[in-house]
């Protein structure tokens, strides 16, 4: 069975404001990368890598156009979405994942039923 596995990990551990910086969050991200990547060819893993030990800082606008071109550009039969950072849980489905700026603006929080469903148009999930 042909299986190609993807992964998207988002790392935010630098914030702007109110949150408290967590760089335990860096530290996850880069192991679980380090894991996707040097499985054997059974398990390797596709891995897209948006952290803010590689970009400035991460925001709303890098996370929908790195991801975008992520999915269009791979065939995916299995996707694992990783995010650490903070977050913000209201409910069981209106969970935010709140990225560099968002304690400034209430704009840089992914919402993540929302993101599920922009990768079931992509055919995912």
């Amino acid at each position: 069975m042909l299986e190609d596995k993807a992964m998207i990990i988002i790392a935010v551990s630098k914030y702007a404001g109110a949150y408290d910086n967590l760089p335990g969050a860096i530290t996850s991200a880069r192991r679980l990368r380090e894991w996707a990547e040097q499985s054997d060819e059974d398990c390797k893993y596709k891995v897209l890598y948006l952290a803010d030990d590689i970009f400035e800082k991460i925001d709303v606008q890098l996370v929908r156009e790195k991801v975008s071109q992520f999915v269009s550009n791979n065939f995916i039969d299995r996707l694992v979405v990783y995010f650490a950072g903070h977050g913000i849980i209201r409910s069981a489905g209106d969970q935010y994942w709140l990225l560099t700026d968002a304690a400034h603006d209430q704009r840089e929080g992914i919402n993540v039923e929302a993101f599920r469903r922009g990768l079931l148009k992509c055919n995912i999930g």
